[in-house]
């Protein structure tokens, strides 16, 4: 009997894993990391808007795109598989108006910081739901 428990155990971790491990549970798990590490960059860059020769941070554009790819393909009912990590990179684009080599906006970065957020926000209550539909596949016990 012991055996046939472990069996049981073992099944359905893999059957768990197998639904956390699918491309919607994990775009919105990356898609949360990614927010974290956007939100990080844009307080560092509002932190250093009067650092001479200072370069805003942001999303490596590549991760950006891919992430927007793949919850479009979600949305559309499609599999999607995310390749890239979140990774930060330096904006090289000048500011016309700034003559200390330092490039951040004050209002476009507090514009991103609210797009950023509400994106972090719709991300946590969809995986929070999706863990909802999970434990009431396993329990039968609503919220």
């Amino acid at each position: 009997m012991i055996w046939h428990g472990c069996c049981l155990a073992t099944g359905m971790s893999s059957v768990v894993n197998s639904l956390t491990g699918d491309s919607t549970f994990q775009s919105l798990k990356l898609s949360l990391q990614a927010t974290g590490i956007r939100q990080d960059a844009l307080a560092s860059n509002l932190a250093n808007i009067n650092t001479p020769n200072y370069k805003r941070m942001d999303l490596d554009k590549s991760f950006q795109v891919e992430l927007q790819n793949s919850l479009e393909k979600l949305r559309d009912d499609q599999s999607a598989e995310m390749t890239h990590v979140p990774t930060l990179s330096t904006d090289e684009t000048p500011v016309l108006s700034r003559f200390d080599g330092n490039n951040v906006d004050l209002e476009k970065e507090t514009v991103e910081m609210i797009k950023n957020e509400t994106r972090h926000e719709f991300a946590a209550k969809m995986l929070t739901q999706q863990y909802g539909i999970l434990r009431y596949a396993i329990t039968g016990k609503g919220p």
